[in-house]
């Protein structure tokens, strides 16, 4: 598909202007590279200070609506000795804020608690009546939701009938109806104070962890602290929130813990710890714990600090996330099938894959969308007849407020911006959703084609001193979702391209010359680029924690 190449703001007002050049100056930065820090921190000298020297200042818990009545019920709870229990979820950010929680009230010292982790096949998504009615039965008395529960209405009235207290910590969108629980701590709340609302659910465990740990004037052990550290990182990066104020620097505090060892089980599986080990090899492996057998397996493994123990419960997730991969892949073949044969192409694709285990249609949905780059959910039929579909969207289509008009003609659904979780009974269900939502869309063609947003066109490379801007454009870092790193396109670079095939893989081998600078890369499955030879062309350039990466390349006609 034709990507469109879209250039940045290159115009500045008087006022953006004199804070470019103080930037530059005090900084010793070039122009273009103060300007994007300006521009991503709204000219605001303070944020753009605390952006450049990683010194954001984390906002007080004190500030998010219910978090003093949280402390209260968990106060009391310990002070009469009862039993508590942490409802997590099946993914990495459910994993990690369970175990946060955990791991403060093993700083309390506290006996009587336990947690639960749903199976996806048995118990769906989040907390619910089957939950709860088991905790009753085993003597649990409060109830604290990590990463969901805002909008469990029906699991949380049956806790309280049963007497139970229930403490809702969650950073989904709100649905239209929410639950009554004692307490619920949800930035987006209309009526919550706390000024950054990106958190995702292991940020807000972590501020609940932080209050606690404030109220009962604890002192953790620096070892506890550097876990918990570790864990906020994992779970912000694999939930992909955006890496902007609060959530930059947590990420970028946890990813410094990690690599001194703060997670075994993390460096275990690489020893070198960045954003892209966390979303694409950690993550991963954790997350086909939840998939195909339980996310207790995933808890267990992040749990474990002996190497002997370790190592062969890694191969155990690295197996896991082989058997992820290879229903993955046969499921993005059957949908693509039917894409394919489709005479036009409907702005939002909502597809039923039968033979899908229902734990790779977000990821299936994610790689149909990168194809064809559209809105995609695929459903898939649970063990119970019903289906569940899971949508992944593109930056110019808000998935959940668009699906959001739509939810009563299935049986549920929530989510975010960028990704969707829906519950149907029946195929009609879910083809009158589909037919609603792509009556209803607006995307023009504009929106639908891919884009790559450049920072910086250099025409004359040998204006740069390509090591000075490595070290310059290595203060984004970490960069990803909400932070992307500055692309800068090259003009009329010398390629020689190398072709190498493995397991149904185009390897793209490229070495990019462009004035006193040379850029080794590799592109894959990139069926544009030529086999072998030498070309002229434009490239994209971007900085990663492993240096210089050529993102896109455009050929010379």
């Amino acid at each position: 598909m034709q990507t469109i190449l879209e250039h940045k703001q290159q115009s500045y007002t008087k006022e953006e202007q004199c804070v470019i050049d103080e930037v530059s100056s005090t900084y010793k930065l070039y122009d273009f590279v103060a300007a994007i820090i300006c521009m991503r921190n709204a000219f605001n000298l303070d944020e753009i200070k605390e952006y450049i020297l990683g010194t954001t200042r984390p906002k007080s818990y004190k500030g998010l609506k219910d978090i003093e009545k949280a402390i209260s019920l968990i106060t009391e709870s310990i002070s009469l000795n009862e039993k508590i229990r942490i409802v997590g979820d099946y993914d990495v950010d459910g994993v990690t804020s369970t175990y946060v929680l955990l791991t403060v009230f093993e700083a309390l010292n506290y006996p009587h608690i336990s947690h639960y982790l749903p199976v996806r096949e048995k118990d769906g998504y989040g907390l619910n009546p089957d939950i709860v009615a088991n905790a009753h039965a085993d003597g649990v008395s409060l109830l604290i939701t990590v990463d969901n529960g805002i909008s469990a209405v029906e699991a949380v009235a049956s806790a309280k009938e049963l007497g139970m207290k229930v403490i809702v910590t969650d950073h989904h969108e709100l649905p239209n109806e929410l639950p009554i629980a004692d307490a619920i701590i949800n930035p987006h709340q209309v009526d919550c104070d706390y000024p950054y609302k990106s958190l995702a659910g292991v940020g807000i465990a972590y501020k609940l962890g932080q209050a606690l740990i404030s109220h009962f004037k604890l002192k953790p052990a620096p070892a506890l602290v550097a876990r918990i550290q570790g864990l906020v990182a994992l779970g912000t990066v694999c939930d992909v929130a955006p890496l902007v104020g609060e959530n930059r620097h947590m990420v970028k505090t946890g990813l410094g813990a990690l690599n001194k060892g703060a997670l075994p089980a993390a460096t275990m599986i690489n020893s070198r710890i960045s954003v892209g080990t966390l979303g694409f090899q950690i993550g991963p492996r954790l997350n086909a714990c939840g998939r195909l057998e339980s996310a207790e397996t995933a808890l267990e493994y992040l749990r474990t600090t002996d190497p002997n123990t370790l190592y062969p419960f890694k191969q155990r997730l690295d197996s896991l996330n082989k058997e992820r991969q290879d229903e993955e892949m046969d499921s993005i073949a059957r949908v693509n099938a039917k894409v394919e044969a489709m005479t036009t192409l409907p702005d939002i694709i909502i597809d039923i894959d039968e033979m899908a285990h229902e734990s790779v249609v977000g990821l299936v949905a994610g790689r149909i969308k990168e194809k064809y780059y559209r809105p995609t959910v695929v459903f898939s039929r649970t063990i119970h007849g019903t289906y569940k579909g899971s949508g992944r969207s593109i930056e110019e289509y808000d998935m959940f407020q668009s699906f959001k008009p739509f939810l009563h003609l299935l049986d549920g659904g929530g989510g975010h911006p960028m990704a969707c979780g829906l519950k149907a009974s029946t195929v009609e269900q879910i083809h009158a959703f589909a037919k609603a939502v792509n009556e209803a869309s607006s995307l023009t063609e504009h929106d639908k084609t891919p884009k790559i947003y450049v920072d910086k066109c250099i025409y004359n490379a040998y204006e740069y001193d390509f090591n000075e801007l490595e070290k310059q454009l290595r203060l984004f870092l970490p960069t990803g979702a909400g932070n992307s790193a500055p692309t800068l396109l090259i003009k009329d670079a010398s390629l020689k391209f190398n072709t190498k095939y493995a397991k149904n893989h185009r390897i793209s081998e490229v070495v990019a010359n462009f004035g006193p600078k040379s850029i080794a890369s590799t592109l894959w499955n990139d069926d544009t680029l030529p086999e072998a030879g030498d070309y002229t062309g434009d490239i994209t350039l971007q900085v990663s924690e492993t240096g210089w990466q050529i993102k896109s390349i455009y050929l010379a006609i």
